[in-house]
C-alpha cells in the first residue's frame, strides 16, 4: 500500500520523502519479511506465491488479493518510481564520469608514444586520486542505500525476482550510470577501497555490498536478454570495453577476496559474485 501511495503520489509528496524517509520504511518492511523467508521446502514452511517458501502460514482469504498485492509491487520498479529514486540522483552524480575504456582509448589516440603517456600519468595520478568520491561521502551513502533496497527487494520478494531484474535493467541508463558510478570511486572501479571494507565487514552484509551484488546480479541478467546485435553492434549504452573492464574487476575482486579469506563464512555472497563474474 505504501508503494501504492508513493506511485499515485509520484509527482508530488515521493520527492520530497523519497530519501531517506521512503527508502529507508520500504527497506526495513522487506527485511522484516525476510525474517521468515527460507531456501528450501519443509515441513514446517508453506508455498507464498510472492516470498516464495515461507515459515508462517497464509490466510487462505489472502490469495484473492495476491494478484492486486503483486500489481502494487510492481510500481517499485516502474520506470518513473526508479527515475526518482535513484535515476535521477545517479545520473547528477556520473555527469562528468567517463567509462575506462573510453578514457583509455581516448588516451591511446592522443598520446600515442607509451613512454610519454606513462610520465604523464604519474604526474597527473594526484590530480585524477582527488576526483574519486569517497565511499562514506553523503552522496555516495544515498546510491548505496537505494540500492540496498532494491538488493533487498531482490532477495525478500523472491517469486518476483526476474520482474525486477528486468525493470532495473531496462530502465533508460540505470544499470549503465551505476557502472559510472562505481568507477567514480577510485581505480579500477574502486576494488581497492571495496577489498579494504571487505576486510572490516568479513559478514559481507554492508550495504555497499549489497550494491555491488545488485550491480552484478542486473549486469549478468543484462547479458542474458541482449541479442548479438545489440551487444557487437549497436554497444549502446556498453561498450565492449565495459563488459572486458567489469569482468575483470569482478574477478580481482572475488581472486583478492578469496585469497585473503576476506569473505569469511558468508559462501553465498561469494557464490552469487563468483557466479555472476563467470556469466559476464
Amino acid at each position: 500500500n505504501l508503494i501504492h501511495l508513493a506511485y499515485i503520489e509520484r509527482e508530488t509528496v515521493l520527492k520530497e520523502v523519497a530519501f531517506p524517509c521512503f527508502t529507508v520504511v520500504i527497506t526495513g518492511l522487506l527485511e522484516s519479511c525476510q525474517h521468515y523467508v527460507v531456501t528450501k521446502q519443509s515441513n514446517l514452511t508453506h508455498w507464498h506465491p510472492v516470498l516464495g517458501w515461507f515459515a508462517q502460514s497464509m490466510d487462505p482469504e489472502l490469495h484473492a488479493a495476491m494478484p492486486h498485492v503483486k500489481t502494487q509491487l510492481h510500481l517499485l520498479w516502474n520506470t518513473q518510481i526508479v527515475s526518482i529514486l535513484i535515476g535521477k540522483s545517479l545520473a547528477e552524480l556520473v555527469k562528468d564520469v567517463e567509462s575506462p575504456q573510453a578514457a583509455t582509448s581516448s588516451q591511446n589516440r592522443t598520446n600515442p608514444n607509451f613512454f610519454k603517456r606513462a610520465i604523464e600519468a604519474r604526474v597527473n595520478r594526484a590530480n585524477v586520486q582527488k576526483s574519486y568520491r569517497a565511499l562514506g561521502s553523503p552522496e555516495v551513502h544515498k546510491i548505496v542505500l537505494l540500492c540496498s533496497l532494491y538488493y533487498t527487494a531482490l532477495n525478500t520478494l523472491t517469486q518476483l525476482r526476474l520482474d525486477i531484474l528486468t525493470g532495473l535493467c531496462y530502465q533508460d541508463r540505470i544499470l549503465y550510470d551505476l557502472w559510472l558510478f562505481l568507477c567514480s570511486l577510485g581505480p579500477n572501479c574502486g576494488l581497492k577501497i571495496f577489498l579494504d571494507h571487505l576486510a572490516i565487514n568479513t559478514k559481507c552484509t554492508a550495504p555497499e555490498f549489497q550494491m555491488l551484488q545488485l550491480f552484478a546480479e542486473c549486469m549478468t541478467h543484462y547479458i542474458t536478454i541482449l541479442d548479438d546485435m545489440e551487444m557487437y553492434e549497436q554497444q549502446n549504452p556498453f561498450k565492449l570495453g565495459d563488459f572486458v573492464t567489469v569482468s575483470s574487476f569482478l574477478n580481482l575482486f572475488l581472486y583478492n577476496g578469496v585469497l585473503g579469506n576476506l569473505f569469511g563464512n558468508d559462501r553465498h555472497f561469494e557464490e552469487r559474485m563468483v557466479y555472476s563474474s563467470f556469466q559476464i
